[in-house]
């Protein structure tokens, strides 16, 4: 009688992934329905993920267009010089910014877009269509930076808004609503913030105007001694950014930097301490020495500003050597 062959190691390990295999194909047949499931929902997946990608970029590009379109026709607006030709680049601009908030108004630039809007019925001297789009800014801001920014910008819209009443009566309220826009902005920023100090810088102001010289005082000596000068020109760590700084594009930064001075707020703040306490007969005026201005020009002597000038002009005065931004030029003085 023959003896049994023993199946050898090859056999063995053949004969293990054949079962493994037919294992496997059970296991698919069993699951099938399942695994086709899986692979539609895979596929879905990588269909979707692809067309958002791609819209998200179509957005962008499309959001960047208009903004682009917005700039150019604010540049082609500063340089107008007849009056026709400036309205019809008021209204293509205004038109473009509208258009990039209707369409994109929960992106960066269109929301940015009203604080545009914002800025150009700002210098055009439309008081309250400023304050309209500064307030919707403030109303879709997604940070506390951006509401404390929109805050200031609408308080120098009602301040100057102020200038134009008829009565004291709708003077005042211009202003109290302008005081209590620089307070809201400096509860929305962080502590010791460049904007907490901008709207400090506005509260004296209207302290000022509204002929409390002992509390505007105490609000220009805090600032004093608590904002620390500027070290050099290029000293990041007290550059203070645009209040339209976030996150724009460089040709919108550029574009509105271009448009705006910088000040050193601790510098302004003593300057505007020395008069006030000159007014108010608490100590002498200390000189005030001429600077020259970025140009390489002297500026002028802090007092030769006219009486009730408005605070850019204040500052243009004082010839402050800056590094840190001055809020939206003043377009009309106080009578």
């Amino acid at each position: 009688m023959a003896k049994a062959q023993r199946p050898t190691a090859n056999e063995l390990q053949r004969d293990e992934v054949a079962e493994s295999l037919q294992e496997t194909l059970l296991t698919l047949q069993r699951n099938r329905k399942k695994l086709i499931a899986a692979a539609i929902v895979l596929i879905l997946g990588v269909i979707i993920f692809t067309a958002v990608r791609s819209h998200r970029n179509s957005v962008i590009i499309e959001s960047n267009r208009l903004m682009s379109d917005a700039l150019e026709g604010y540049g082609r607006l500063i340089q107008a010089t007849d009056e026709t030709d400036r309205q019809r680049e008021v209204d293509y601009t205004l038109a473009a910014l509208d258009q990039l908030h209707d369409s994109h108004g929960d992106t960066p630039l269109g929301h940015e877009a009203l604080f545009l809007k914002g800025k150009i019925h700002y210098e055009l001297g439309n008081w309250e269509e400023a304050q309209r789009a500064y307030q919707q800014y403030i109303d879709e801001a997604r940070t506390a930076e951006q509401r404390a920014q929109g805050r200031i910008a609408l308080a120098y819209a009602h301040e100057n808004a102020s200038f134009s009443q008829p009565n004291e009566q709708a003077r005042r309220s211009e202003l109290d609503a302008a005081l209590l826009n620089f307070e809201q902005a400096q509860d929305a920023a962080p502590d010791h913030s460049y904007l907490t100090y901008y709207a400090m810088l506005g509260e004296a102001r209207y302290y000022e105007l509204t002929g409390d010289n002992e509390r505007a005082i105490a609000v220009l000596e805090r600032i004093v001694n608590e904002r620390p000068a500027p070290v050099a020109q290029t000293d990041s760590a007290d550059e203070a950014d645009s209040p339209l700084d976030t996150e724009l594009s460089e040709q919108l930064r550029t574009a509105i930097r271009e448009q705006e001075s910088q000040a050193s707020f601790q510098a302004t703040a003593k300057l505007r301490l020395e008069r006030l306490r000159a007014r108010a007969g608490l100590e002498a005026p200390a000189p005030v020495t001429v600077v020259e201005t970025a140009g390489g020009a002297p500026a002028a002597d802090a007092d030769a500003a006219a009486p009730g000038a408005t605070q850019a002009e204040l500052d243009a005065a004082d010839g402050v050597s800056t590094t840190e931004p001055a809020p939206p030029a003043a377009s009309q003085a106080a009578p």
